[in-house]
């Protein structure tokens, strides 16, 4: 459903692209701005995209009757309160260079 879409919305720019170089050109002609075309073209090929999203909101079906949802046991979370990481482990900066030295290793950039 999605890669409808997109082939719809890639179909809906190509016409819309079509009539933006007509447009150009007839506005070209008669000496006026252009640039207005392409902004009408983009927003109107957004918006119409946007619009046409597959995937509303789906009917939500009716539980059958009696039906009771499951009842979930709570849950508990441990969270370790100490880190692990030391200054010594991460490596060292350097004041001339924005690279990293880890050990005889340099990552970064020059």
């Amino acid at each position: 459903m999605i890669a409808a879409w997109m082939l719809w919305s890639a179909g809906v720019g190509v016409l819309f692209l079509v009539a933006g170089l007509a447009a150009e050109r007839l506005l070209t002609v008669y000496g006026r701005p252009t640039r207005w075309v392409w902004i009408v073209a983009g927003a109107a090929t957004t918006a119409l995209s946007v619009l046409r999203i597959p995937g509303g909101a789906p009917e939500q079906a009716a539980p059958p009757p009696g039906y009771a949802p499951p009842l979930l046991e709570p849950l508990a979370v441990t969270v370790q309160t100490t880190s692990s990481f030391s200054p010594k482990s991460a490596g060292t900066w350097t004041r001339k260079t924005t690279r990293f030295r880890r050990g005889r290793k340099w990552v970064g950039w020059p």
